[in-house]
C-alpha cells in the first residue's frame, strides 16, 4: 500500500523541494531517477533520486549525512531530504552525456586507448580525493560513472554510498546484488565488480574500490567484463598499449596482498608507464624535423654536438640563426642536449 501511494506521488509535474519533475531517466529497486527543474528557473536542469522502497526509506533517514567531497569529478549533491520529507530525495547536476555503461554498450570492441585513459584518471583522480578522507566508494561500476558533455568522468553516489551502508543504490538505478539478511549488515555492492575477499566476509577498503576499478578497466578495453583468466590483449587486437593495460588490470584484480594498495599507486603507476612508452617511441637516429622541439637557444655557428653512436655531427641553424635542442637516444640512455 505504502508503495503504491509513493508511486502515485512521483510523476511529471510533482514537487520536491525547490524542483519539479519533468522526465523520468531511470529506475531500480530502490529509487527512481528524474531529470527536473528549479521552479524559478526552468533552465536550470538537474537529476533528482527519490527513493520509492519503503523499508529503503527507513535507513536512509536514519543514516548521517557524509561531509562533502569537493572535487572537480565527484558528482557533489546540491540539495536533500532524507529525514523530514514524506519522500526523500536528493537533487544532484544533471549530465548529458550518460553513462559510461551507454558508452561502453556503445562501443562493443572497446573504447579508443585515449579515451580509456582519460576517463580512467579521472576516475583515480577523484577516487583518490576520497579515499584520502577515509571514504570507500563500495559500488564502483560503469552505471555509476556519468559523463559531461566533454566526456569527462564523474564518480556519482559519494553522498550516498557510506551513508546509505547495506542499502547502497547507484546513479544509474542499477540494483546491487542481494545478500542474506546476515551479509547484509557487512557486504554492499554488485557482485560482477566486487572483490572476492568482500565475499568471505573481509571489510571494504581502498583495495576492494581498485578492484572494481580494475574490472571496469577490461570492460572498457574489451567492451565486455573479464572471464577465467583473460588480459585485455587476448580479447582486442592491436591494443597499442597492450603490455601497459595487461600489467595494471593484473595487479588491479590480483590478491589483496598483491594488488595496488590504494588508487593514488594506481595513478602513479599509469603515469609512469605511460612516460615509459612515451620515452620508448623517440627515433633511435639522428635528427629528424618530427622530433624537434619548438624551444630554441642561440648558437655559436660552429657548434657541433655527439650523434647517436658517438660521431660528430654539425647542427645546421635555421633561417633565424637559432639552433633547436632536442632530446637524442643513446646506447646508455636519454640524454637532453642543449646548444
Amino acid at each position: 500500500m505504502a508503495e503504491s501511494l509513493i508511486s502515485t506521488a512521483i510523476a511529471a509535474g510533482a514537487r520536491f523541494g525547490n524542483y519539479i519533475l519533468r522526465e523520468l531517466i531511470g529506475r531500480g529497486g530502490f529509487a527512481e531517477v528524474w531529470k527536473a527543474f528549479h521552479h524559478e528557473q526552468e533552465h536550470r536542469e538537474v537529476a533528482i533520486k527519490i527513493v520509492i522502497d519503503p523499508e529503503f526509506r527507513k535507513q536512509l533517514a536514519s543514516e548521517a549525512k557524509l561531509p562533502p567531497l569537493k572535487h572537480e569529478r565527484i558528482v557533489p549533491i546540491i540539495d536533500s531530504d532524507t529525514r523530514f520529507a514524506e519522500i526523500p530525495y536528493v537533487v544532484m547536476p544533471h549530465y548529458s552525456g550518460g553513462t559510461l555503461k551507454d558508452l561502453i554498450a556503445a562501443n562493443p570492441n572497446g573504447l579508443p586507448e585515449d579515451r580509456v585513459e582519460q576517463i580512467l584518471t579521472d576516475i583515480l583522480s577523484a577516487l583518490s580525493e576520497a579515499h584520502d578522507k577515509g571514504i570507500i566508494h563500495r559500488d564502483l561500476k560503469p552505471s555509476n560513472i556519468l559523463l559531461d558533455e566533454a566526456g569527462r568522468a564523474h564518480i556519482s553516489d559519494f553522498g550516498l554510498s557510506r551513508n546509505l551502508n547495506a542499502a547502497e543504490i547507484s546513479q544509474s538505478m542499477v540494483q546491487s546484488a542481494s545478500m542474506t539478511a546476515d551479509a547484509a549488515s557487512r557486504i554492499v555492492g554488485t557482485l560482477a565488480y566486487m572483490a572476492p575477499e568482500l565475499c568471505d566476509g573481509h571489510p571494504a577498503g581502498k583495495s576492494s574500490d581498485v578492484f572494481s576499478l580494475g574490472i571496469m578497466l577490461f570492460e572498457m578495453l574489451a567492451g565486455h567484463r573479464p572471464f577465467g583468466v583473460q588480459k585485455p590483449s587476448d580479447c582486442r587486437d592491436r591494443l597499442k598499449k597492450g603490455p601497459l593495460w595487461d600489467e595494471l588490470y593484473s595487479r588491479a584484480c590480483h590478491s589483496p596482498s598483491r594488488r595496488y594498495s590504494g588508487v593514488g599507486s594506481m595513478l602513479t603507476a599509469l603515469h609512469s608507464m605511460l612516460q615509459q612508452l612515451t620515452v620508448e617511441k623517440l627515433p633511435m637516429g639522428g635528427v629528424s624535423a618530427g622530433n624537434l622541439l619548438p624551444q630554441r637557444r642561440e648558437c655559436l655557428q660552429g657548434d657541433r654536438v655527439p650523434s647517436e653512436e658517438g660521431r660528430v655531427d654539425s647542427r645546421l641553424p635555421n633561417k633565424f640563426g637559432f639552433y633547436y635542442y632536442r632530446y637524442l637516444t643513446f646506447p646508455h640512455g636519454l640524454v637532453h642536449l642543449l646548444c
